[in-house]
């Protein structure tokens, strides 16, 4: 009994620190020091695809992830589905996120539930109650002027099974609660010519929320509260076949900012802080501390930005092409990707594909949520009485 304890909690010291890490040796980026890092992957394929830029755009699915005033007024029920899947101990013993969305519009109003669930892998030494997943509740208001606002919030749990303490065996189980709050504004520019453009403009913080506490512990973890802003424009050619638009294209540049505030001792101890106090104190130096070496680096505000940027060309409504570029720079390396994706959209159903690489000498060939081809699921059904437009209908009219 003794030794299968020990090997529990040895384990559990491999998942923490598998989460601390992200599967790689160096553990200062500021990921690093919050809880429930899956909490901040973006695994919406489209969004990723963009580069994770779209933060100004409405009505664009997907986006609710970084920005809840993203969700659309559309008056159809949008489900999707979407899965990673890392290797950390051993090829056949992956780590699986399943995600699972609903959105739904009515007149200015609307409405998305999203569920994340993370199965922890199949191994001898756990006892096989280790998991994690969060719910988030998100409401968006239109006033059909170009502005949109929206609200989201979010439950988290984390159980990560049992440990040793002074006083015998003890269960690592957390909750958490947060919120996610954003803008966007639009305002469509009627050129003489037969294009329309649309700039936009939008921010969002998410996950600013209570810090998640696991038994023995004083003060806790943030959560990975997040700072988005950023810029869009879309062009419209307002020519059609049979009903269908030509060309819609969109571009996006953004930035991004993990609101994380951290300060050592002496002794190298850690202080932490909660959602209020992050928020006013994460815009000046960063440091970190190499747990290894015991040495310490600075990091400006300029370079804690991660930088977004997206391309997508849309061809008849229903096929699309889509670059992305990440930027996380040296502190937040793990997020510098480089991705191309396609989607086909039938109305009922659509697929989007993605292929992203990170860039960083420290994660490539490496397997991670972020390295790999991906495939998420979409459908429609419409609500509202209406015959949908799908290129469908012109092979069974």
């Amino acid at each position: 009994m003794f030794i299968k304890t020990i090997s529990k909690s040895l384990l559990i010291f491999l998942v923490i620190g598998f989460f601390v890490s992200i599967t790689t040796e160096k553990i200062i980026a500021q990921a690093g020091y919050t809880a429930v890092p899956t909490v901040d992957l973006v695994l919406d394929v489209r969004m990723q695809s963009l580069g994770n830029s779209f933060v100004s755009f409405y009505g664009k699915e997907g986006a609710v992830e970084i920005n809840p005033a993203s969700i659309g007024s559309s008056q159809d029920l949008r489900i999707n589905f979407t899965k990673r899947e890392w290797q950390f101990f051993s090829e056949n013993d992956p780590f699986k996120v399943y995600q699972f969305g609903v959105e739904y519009g009515i007149e200015k109003w609307g409405i998305s539930y999203q569920g994340r669930q993370l199965v922890f892998p199949d191994s001898p030494f756990r006892s096989g109650d280790e998991i994690e997943y969060y719910h988030n509740l998100s409401v968006s208001f239109n006033n059909q002027k170009g502005l949109s606002v929206g609200l989201g919030f979010n439950y988290i749990r984390s159980d990560l099974g049992e440990t040793i303490s002074v006083t015998g065996l003890e269960d690592m189980e957390a909750n958490a609660f947060s919120a996610d709050f954003g803008f966007q504004y639009q305002k469509q520019i009627q050129s003489e010519t037969e294009w329309r453009f649309t700039p936009s403009i939008g921010s969002s913080i998410t996950d600013f929320g209570t810090r998640v506490k696991y038994s023995g512990q004083e003060q806790g973890d943030p959560l990975p509260m997040r700072f988005r802003t950023g810029v869009g424009l879309s062009a419209d050619f307002d020519k059609s076949w049979n009903d269908f638009q030509i060309f819609n294209g969109n571009l996006a540049f953004g930035v991004s900012k993990l609101l994380v505030t951290v300060e050592f001792d002496e002794n190298s101890n850690r202080k932490t802080f909660g959602p209020f106090e992050s928020l006013l104190r994460s815009w000046g130096t960063f440091e970190t501390v190499d747990p290894n070496t015991g040495r310490s680096t600075k990091y400006s505000f300029g370079e804690q930005l991660i930088f977004h940027s997206g391309l997508e060309l849309n061809f008849l409504e229903s096929f699309s092409f889509r670059l992305g570029y990440q930027d996380g720079q040296e502190l937040n390396n793990y997020d510098t990707i480089r991705t191309i994706g396609i989607g086909v959209d039938l109305y009922y159903i659509s697929i989007d594909y993605i292929n992203s690489k990170q860039l960083a000498d420290d994660y490539k060939g490496r397997n991670t949520p972020m390295n790999g081809d991906f495939l998420q699921l979409t459908g429609r059904i419409p609500l509202d009485g209406k015959s949908p437009k799908s290129l469908l209908r012109l092979f069974f009219d």
